[in-house]
């Protein structure tokens, strides 16, 4: 597993991301208060990213 942090100051998560989901229906992603996770396949097995 890897982790990265970086730092981005305001920003409004629902804006910048909801564009990466088709939310509300979309069951691979989730968008809370201040938080977006999203799972998806990638080339080596399953991958989640999560943004808070």
């Amino acid at each position: 597993m890897r982790e990265t942090s970086l730092e981005t100051g305001e920003v409004d998560l629902g804006l910048v991301l909801a564009p990466l989901a088709m939310l509300p229906g979309d069951p691979t992603a989730r968008l809370a208060s201040g938080r977006f996770v999203r799972s998806t396949l990638t080339p080596e097995g399953p991958g989640t990213i999560a943004v808070a």
